[in-house]
């Protein structure tokens, strides 16, 4: 009919299939990252260090009030 034969009709229909196919995996594993509920955060028993997963930290110390007139 339109000159277009039919090997690149069924190619273009599997790249299209092999994209929409990733980016479905890619979004399947987004939320499912977004989903993982955090671990509670664990401070040393003297609270001057906070662990993050990985390292110790230190615990920053709460900002100064603003000064007073």
């Amino acid at each position: 009919m339109f000159g277009i034969h039919l090997t690149y009709v069924l190619l273009l229909l599997f790249v299209l299939a092999v994209i929409v196919g990733l980016v479905v995996l890619v979004a399947i594993r987004a939320s499912a990252g977004m989903s993982r509920p955090m671990p509670p955060t664990q401070v040393s028993p003297d609270g001057k260090w906070w662990w993050d997963g990985r390292e110790w930290k230190p615990v920053q110390p709460p900002p100064a009030p603003p000064p007073s007139s």
